[in-house]
């Protein structure tokens, strides 16, 4: 069995680089998981981990590979010229 590593509501914000709301507005989506002992809310590495692959996995694609692929081809196409 191994040991998740836990973080307060502050670290977690501070590693996500959120603010403290914003924590909260995630938590009550679902977005995110945690967990309370007594009275104080825990975030394990792995909560955040799954955190950030959701994001990543709803993030709208990059529109810097099509005009890259456009430069590319320019390239290309001089380079032949010579």
């Amino acid at each position: 069995m191994t040991v998740a590593s836990l973080f307060t509501v502050a670290e977690a914000c501070e590693k996500l680089k959120i603010s403290r709301p914003t924590f909260y507005k995630e938590l009550h989506s679902g977005l995110l998981q945690t967990f309370k002992i007594g009275s104080r809310r825990f975030v394990t590495d792995r909560a955040l981990a799954n955190y950030l692959d959701k994001l990543e996995k709803h993030a709208a694609p990059p529109r810097w590979p099509a005009a890259r692929a456009a430069v590319s081809a320019k390239t290309e196409q001089k380079a032949t010229r010579k």
